[in-house]
């Protein structure tokens, strides 16, 4: 846990910190280049569905001045009908990508670093000239599953913006100074260098303590450095992350989840080669044939398999694992493309007609034949792959259900199946 030192100590502890950053380089800091490789984000684990409305539910007669009268009859819709029909289901994980957060939200920071940010108001507060200022403390749970990460919460912690009870909105940089320590009543640290500025292994708390206007905490910022390695003049506080004081996502019921590490034992795959001339993002389908499927699975995304009160299937034995909208959104994003989450989204790309179809190509499928009375509206989907065995025909990987994973269907259109449900063929733009 970060801990503030008293003032005599404030000299030493700074030296030894400025010391430290110059001798350690980047291979140590937590950067703003280390988390490049993807945006800030929350993930949720079940996405709030949409409100319950009355919907037709066949009808009935009644018997009107001796007349037969057809009467219609409603009932409620289930939680996620109105969003995926019938038969019912649960939603994919949900997934916000952002730079600005609700106070009190999990932040999936990138490299398997997660940030949970709370401010509380501490009883000292002081007079400077006409302005009162009051202490305020920043909390941060850290889950990390890589090595030790240097983090300085002395600068990297900071309030921005502070509502008073008049409604005026104070702007600034309100970071930790010497004289906090005075009134602070967080204990002095054991070990400053590890314990004050470490992001240890697994999850940690740190805390520092600040003088801001006297209010209501409006705006609480990560400060993350750019890289500082050897021969570069460095970047400090070039990636901020910024935690808001209002309502919480509507979309998600919850805090958001943290993010899970690799696991070492993790099923290995066994992929399967693209003949020909392989599509990079094929490739990337591919290389997951025998991965374990989990509805919400989005490679490393956690997933408990779990939604709208209900686990559909058994949470992830090891990462990465899929849904098939998951393993197709996967695909893009790890040859650098982002495309939207879950079937909702992939569906709404330039169609292409069969004939026209290219590997990377998103099969689009319904619950039931298109045109019968089981016909329910988009529910999987898969990615082409073209002829990969050489029979001449076209070929679709998808995460299929629980307990197949991810597999490999040759002759996408000749399987009777798939054929009948086949409704739409997307093409996400690269």
């Amino acid at each position: 846990m970060a801990q503030l030192s008293p003032v005599a100590r404030i000299g030493v502890v700074v030296g030894l910190l400025g010391a430290l950053l110059v001798l350690t380089g980047c291979g140590w800091m937590l950067t703003a280049m280390q988390l490049a490789s993807q945006p800030p984000r929350m993930t949720c684990p079940t996405q709030t569905p949409l409100a319950t409305i009355q919907v037709r539910d066949g009808s009935h007669t009644d018997i009107v001045n001796g007349t037969p009268v057809s009467v219609p009859d409603y009932r409620d819709t289930a939680p996620y009908e109105r969003e995926y029909g019938l038969p019912l289901m649960t939603p994919t994980t949900y997934v916000n990508e952002r730079s600005t957060f609700t106070l009190g939200t999990i932040v999936n920071l990138g490299a398997g670093v997660d940030a949970l940010l709370t401010v509380a108001p501490q009883s000292a507060t002081r007079q400077q000239g006409e302005v009162t200022e009051r202490l305020y403390r920043i909390s941060v749970a850290w889950s990390n599953p890589g090595p030790p990460l240097a983090f300085d919460p002395y600068r990297q912690l900071v309030i921005t913006q502070v509502q008073d009870g008049s409604g005026r909105l104070h702007g600034g940089a309100w970071q930790w100074s010497p004289d906090v320590a005075a009134v602070s009543d967080l204990p002095q640290p054991t070990a400053v260098l590890e314990t004050a500025t470490t992001i240890a292994t697994g999850r940690s708390t740190m805390q520092a303590d600040i003088f801001a206007p006297d209010g209501t905490v409006f705006t609480a910022e990560l400060w993350l450095d750019a890289a500082m390695g050897s021969g570069s003049d460095g970047v400090k506080n070039d990636m901020r992350v910024q935690f808001v004081n209002g309502p919480r996502d509507p979309l998600c019921a919850t805090a958001g989840m943290f993010s899970p590490a690799a696991d070492p034992e993790r099923h290995d795959a066994q992929a399967v080669a693209a003949g020909g001339s392989p599509d990079r993002i094929a490739q990337a389908a591919l290389a997951e044939v025998g991965r374990q499927y989990c509805w919400g699975g989005k490679g490393f995304t956690p997933c408990n398999g779990c939604g709208g009160g209900a686990c559909v299937t058994p949470a992830c034995a090891s990462y990465p694992c899929f849904d098939c909208s998951g393993l197709t959104w996967y695909a893009y994003q790890t040859n650098g493309i982002r495309i939207g989450h879950g079937t909702s989204n992939q569906q709404l790309y330039q169609r292409v007609d069969a004939a026209s179809i290219q590997p990377g190509d998103l099969m689009l499928f319904t619950g039931g034949p298109v045109g019968s009375t089981g016909y329910t509206g988009i529910r999987h989907v898969g990615m082409y792959v073209g002829d990969v065995n050489g029979d001449g025909t076209g070929d679709m990987v998808h995460a299929a259900n629980y307990p197949d994973g991810v597999v490999l269907t040759n002759n996408v259109f000749g399987n009777r199946y798939y054929k009948q449900r086949l409704a739409v063929i997307t093409r996400p733009p690269r």
